[in-house]
């Protein structure tokens, strides 16, 4: 904004200079005219609504400089408290708008010699004047939240609302003005940007510690504008202190609580504006994280907290509405950088005060249901009391919520004799897998004496009134969680029995055993994460009871009772469901899918790994470890039935999870070596790293990558027997790794493997289709045959339904190879009908060979199975795309087996020798085959083999 000759331009008239150091905000460029405006004859109306140090002045400041290199006219007002008096307002107004269009004011019938006007005469004249204005006119009046009278609140409407269509209106206000903003809506005039849209974006953060001549890391940049939160003004505050040469590492982890520059600005700017009063109840509720307006009110023991937080929200960004609330908000949050400041200021004035807050926070958590946030209170307060009562009446909700971690550390921190603190204790120790100090803990209860004062405490209120003692039920779900991350079970057994799991009346019972929880009706649903007061059913004995539903399924699991422990998780699901605890929920639900895993039932494993990881997110629980068996499972799912992109991408993050477990187990004891829960461990890592071992199979087919992967597969052989979690599961991964080295083109591998098998006792049925389906990859089609033949005549009761799949297979494609057309079709059909419920497509089209020509051979003859052909189809196309012999007649059974040797790093001479022929012979072979297959290349002839689904 230059002024014309002879034009004095005031102060508050005068636009801020625009540095070098300024941040150009390119995600805000300087408003245009807007079209639904101007067709109404009207001017556009920008308002720019943040808190103090959002930028606002710098952002108008920069749109000024934009507006005037594009032609337009600009006039701007600093406005102050003088502006709330509407002669005075007016006066300014008519000021800027000369200075914009550079003539002096005494040349306008609106200039200072006119002699006394009314303001609403001013500014009907400078809306004339503007008319008459060719150009557009941009007034921008910064600081409009000063404008607060009724008579100054009317001059602006009136200027807005006949302003014509060249003239714009920019307001900037650190409140929302009192104007008529629903009707500029409504009439589309209305141009709104606000405090999220203020907050500099990353890249902004880094540009503007690049502008002040820093080069901080990535990781750096990144902690300042999350410890800002985007807020520039702190952000500008942090970029001068750490050019003046402060160390970044060391600012940044003093920053939010020591910068005297950040606190000053908070000062001035912000507290100062607030009475003492609100200062102090600022003060004193800056212990809340979320600030719920009842807790509010209980802290600083003022009635209106709704009043004066809604107020300051209204007024200050710096006091926002909690993302979620409805029309009248259910909490609020300050500011980070302002609730640090607000904290070492109650903390300045002494401990007594700031512990005062926090156990009056405390309380009201305890008393309305919020247990996690009643104990992180309880210790801040450093009242041990007050953090024994809330383990004794919340400790069981708290493991239900995954706490486990938060209430040992509270019961070790206590030191307490009170035997049921010690009990829950001994329980989320179980939780955590530590067993030497779960069986510390107990085994201390167990040397104690019952007194009459221990017999009579009633915490855990039994919902019929009856059964054992709350301690007992404690004592004995502590037991139980014992044995499953212990390795002696003898041991476990006595002590289950010590701890009282025989006593009589337990209301528990044990493993398969234990009664249905009393019906829960809908009045016990949570509301808000909050646990309902008036249910039928105690929240401490329903908690109890699904935390030993939750036990019920693990040990029934681990005992390979695989019917029984899905009843198990069933029970707990359906109640967990009802009375909103989301981690019981989810956590049963992997314990399903695990129990199909076990069963072999695919369709299983994917339903309820799937609802699990859909159900958790936008949880806290999204990522947990706990939900590690869902994502291993439902990864092996998805590769089951050909969804690659989806199987790597649930394995990796299963795999970042195991990782996160292992260090996590690396500074704690951990379960036991040997245990059920050590050994599930165990399993579910070798699970995630042999589908990792599939899907690079998968993208990689080429002999080098095949054998390597098949070797680095086959080291984990040996320990599969000790480290699973049932002998089923443990014949399932040696049934998978037997697969993956055929696949890999590796048969001369597999006997290990099966002679694997037959020491962990798999049945001789199923031990014959895994060694037939080698010899089948050998090329052996005569003793594959017999064996296919014995198994398909007489399966017995261990086989699993993939053998079946398998076999029938094989039969399928030895009957096409025999010129039996009928009787292929029909046993391709049969492996249709068993794998189509499961959508096993890969076993269909990537197990035998010579299925995917089987497939194509007979499309369009599956009738009521087609859709499941399609898919098969479609899959075939992937994998193996078919290309036709050069030569009439097939691969003989020996040059067939050749070709499968191919894919190994064997040389010839090596594969002669194994084949107790001569090297000449081999070659021979080799030509022949490459001759009907019309390739040149020992390369292009396994290509080629794997397109016609040979390999």
């Amino acid at each position: 904004m230059t002024a014309a000759p002879g034009v004095v331009v005031a102060p508050k008239q005068r636009k801020p200079a625009v540095t070098a150091r300024t941040v150009r905000r390119a995600a805000m460029p300087a408003p245009w005219p807007l079209e639904t405006a101007t067709e109404r004859d009207a001017g556009t109306v920008v308002l720019v609504a943040g808190s103090a140090g959002t930028g606002k002045t710098t952002l108008l400041a920069t749109w000024a400089d934009e507006l005037e290199a594009r032609g337009d006219a600009v006039g701007w007002a600093s406005l102050d408290r003088e502006d709330d008096d509407p002669a005075v307002l007016a006066e300014s107004v008519v000021e800027v708008v000369h200075v914009a269009l550079g003539a002096p004011p005494e040349a306008s019938p609106t200039g200072r010699n006119r002699g006394p006007t009314e303001p609403r005469v001013l500014v009907d004249g400078v809306v004339r004047v503007v008319a008459a204005e060719p150009r557009p006119v941009w007034l921008l009046l910064d600081d409009a939240h000063v404008v607060r009278s009724a008579g100054s609140r009317a001059l602006l409407e009136r200027l807005i609302r006949w302003a014509p269509a060249n003239l714009h209106l920019v307001l900037a206000s650190r409140s929302e003005p009192d104007l008529h903003l629903a009707r500029l809506r409504l009439e589309e005039r209305l141009v709104e940007v606000r405090e999220p849209q203020l907050r500099f974006s990353l890249e902004e953060t880094g540009e503007l510690l690049s502008l002040h001549g820093l080069e901080l890391d990535a990781a750096h940049v990144g902690r300042l504008h999350e410890l800002a939160e985007g807020w520039p003004a702190g952000l500008g505050l942090a970029a001068v202190s750490l050019a003046r040469g402060r160390d970044a590492e060391t600012f940044l982890r003093d920053f939010a609580h020591n910068d005297r520059a950040i606190s000053s600005y908070l000062v001035e700017e912000v507290l100062s504006t607030l009475d003492p009063e609100v200062r102090e109840f600022l003060a004193t509720t800056s212990v809340l994280d979320r600030v719920d307006p009842e807790a509010a009110a209980a802290v600083s023991g003022r009635p209106d907290a709704r009043a004066v937080l809604l107020e300051l929200s209204a007024d200050s960004a710096m006091v926002t509405a909690d993302p979620g609330g409805a029309a009248a908000p259910e909490a609020f949050r300050y500011h980070s950088l302002l609730r640090s400041h607000l904290s070492a200021l109650l903390a300045s004035r002494g401990s007594g005060q700031q512990r005062r807050a926090h156990r009056a926070a405390a309380r009201w958590y305890l008393d309305s249901g919020l247990p996690r946030q009643a104990l992180h209170h309880a210790r801040e307060a450093g009242d041990d009391v007050l953090a024994s009562e809330v383990i004794r009446r919340q400790a069981l909700h708290l493991l239900t919520e995954g706490q486990a971690d938060e209430v040992s550390r509270t019961v070790a921190d206590l030191a307490t004799d009170d035997p049921l603190v010690t009990g829950l204790g001994a329980l989320a120790l179980g939780e955590l897998s530590d067993p030497r100090a779960a069986r510390e803990a107990l085994e201390r209860l167990n040397e104690r004496e019952p007194s009459p004062e221990t017999q009579g405490t009633v915490v855990l209120e039994n919902a019929a009134g009856g059964g054992a003692p709350p301690l007992q039920d404690v004592m004995h779900l502590g037991g139980r969680m014992l044995a499953l991350i212990s390795s002696s079970p003898g041991a476990q057994g006595d002590s289950a029995t010590t701890l009282g799991a025989s006593a009589p009346g337990g209301s528990l019972g044990s493993a398969g055993s234990r009664d249905r929880v009393p019906a829960v009706t809908t009045a016990r649903r949570r509301r808000n994460g909050r646990i309902a007061r008036s249910d039928p059913l105690s929240h401490h004995a329903l908690d109890l009871w699904l935390l030993a539903g939750l036990t019920d399924g693990g040990e029934l699991l681990a005992a390979g009772r695989f019917d029984e422990a899905s009843q198990a998780f069933h029970d707990v699901l359906d109640t967990a469901r009802l009375t909103g605890h989301t981690l019981v929920a989810l956590q049963a639900m992997s314990g399903l899918a695990s129990v199909c895993a076990g069963a072999e039932d695919l369709q299983g494993m994917d339903l309820w790994s799937g609802r699990a990881l859909r159900a958790a997110e936008g949880t806290t629980w999204q990522d947990s470890p706990r939900l590690l068996p869902a994502f291993v499972l439902g990864a092996w799912a998805a590769y089951g039935r050909m969804d690659d992109e989806n199987a790597r991408r649930r394995n990796e993050v299963a795999r970042a999870l195991l990782a996160e477990s292992t260090s996590r187990l690396d500074q704690a004891p951990g379960p036991d070596e040997g245990s059920p829960r050590q050994r599930g461990i165990a399993q579910l890592r070798r699970l995630s790293g042999l589908l990792d071992a599939h899907l690079t199979l998968a993208a990689d087919r080429s002999p080098s990558s095949s054998y390597a992967v098949a070797r680095g597969v086959l080291a984990q052989v040996r320990v599969i027997a000790a480290q699973s979690l049932t002998g089923r599961m443990a014949v399932n991964e040696v049934v998978s790794i037997h697969e993956l080295l055929l696949r890999a083109g590796c048969a001369r591998m597999a006997p290990e493997v099966e002679d694997l098998g037959g020491r962990l006792g798999i049945a001789s049925g199923r031990l014959g289709v895994m060694t037939a389906l080698r010899l089948f990859h050998e090329g052996d089609d005569e003793a594959a045959g017999e064996l296919v033949h014995a198994f398909l005549s007489e399966p017995g009761t261990a086989a699993s339904w993939r053998d079946v799949v398998k076999a029938q297979l094989m039969a399928a494609v030895l009957a096409h190879r025999r010129d039996q057309p009928w009787r292929a079709q029909e046993l391709l059909v049969a492996a249709m009908e068993r794998s189509a419920p499961e959508r096993a497509v890969r076993l269909m089209v990537d197990t035998v060979p010579g299925v995917a020509a089987l497939l194509v051979a007979n499309a369009g003859r599956f009738g009521l199975l087609e859709p499941f052909a399609t898919e098969l189809l479609a899959h075939v196309a992937d994998v193996h795309p078919l290309t036709t012999v050069r030569r009439e007649g097939r691969l003989t059974s020996r040059e067939l087996s050749l070709l499968r040797e191919l894919p190994s790093l064997l040389t010839i001479k090596e594969i002669a020798a194994a084949r107790s022929v001569s090297a000449n012979t081999v070659k021979t072979q080799l030509r022949s085959i490459f001759d009907k297959l019309g390739v040149s290349s020992r390369r292009d002839a396994v290509a080629a083999g794997r397109r016609l689904g040979l390999l």
